[in-house]
């Protein structure tokens, strides 16, 4: 079969298959072995493969991945992404050796198990879905990166490009959420908004914060300053 790395964080003895969650034997994967035994290298690869069509990294020089192949049997992750040298602005090296840091001590398996919970998550918030007519009702803002990208075997795939453009991720995202106070498309942004364009995204979640003033407090709430309407 093709690697896809959804498929490869739920791999545990057999790829393509959901990941074990009854058995407590099922503790890690291939996936965390391979993350944990370069977590610099790794890191490096995936902050980078997050914003390969920002015109920053498209200006770095880039290694080719090792691995052409698009088969899982010729390889994990890690020789699929692309690497490079040098870190783009928004990742200084101590940034990087402060991630670096923490995942060695926590490992990878949290993140990962976000991926082996997709379908017990829908299956535990099915039923409260559906009684809400199939929408999220909480007041909504959408934030993302038009450049936002990953790679799909060996190719670049563009995530707001892939549903349309913006105009069109919006209209969808409208469709599921009732109370959508706005969608922010950040340009020449990838992935990593927080890192790669924190002015813009805190702009962007101020914007948020102040639509929701018609909304009435919640009983109980301390009196805080700045709360006031």
């Amino acid at each position: 079969e093709d690697f896809y790395y959804i498929l490869y964080h739920n791999e545990y003895q057999d790829y393509g298959k959901p990941w074990p969650i009854d058995d407590p034997a099922a503790f890690t994967g291939p996936a965390e072995k391979e993350y944990e035994a370069d977590v610099e290298g790794f890191l490096k690869r995936l902050y980078l493969s997050g914003a390969l069509s920002t015109s920053e990294v498209k200006a770095m020089t880039l290694e080719a991945p090792p691995c052409q192949d698009p088969k899982r049997s010729a390889g994990g992750q890690l020789d699929r992404l692309p690497l490079c040298t040098s870190l783009p602005s928004w990742m200084p090296q101590e940034a990087l050796d402060r991630f670096v840091e923490a995942f060695k001590a926590s490992g990878f398996r949290g993140g990962i198990n976000y991926y082996r919970c997709l379908n017990r998550n829908w299956q535990k918030t099915k039923s409260a879905f559906q009684k809400a007519g199939g929408k999220i009702k909480q007041p909504t803002f959408f934030i993302g990166g038009v450049c936002d990208s990953h790679m799909i075997h060996g190719e670049l795939d563009p995530v707001i490009k892939t549903y349309g453009g913006p105009e069109a991720t919006a209209t969808m995202v409208s469709k599921v959420c009732s109370d959508l106070r706005g969608c922010c498309f950040i340009a020449d942004c990838g992935h990593w908004n927080t890192q790669e364009k924190p002015h813009e995204t805190n702009q962007a979640l101020l914007r948020f914060l102040e639509s929701t003033r018609d909304l009435p407090d919640l009983p109980g709430l301390p009196d805080l300053p700045g709360r006031s309407r």
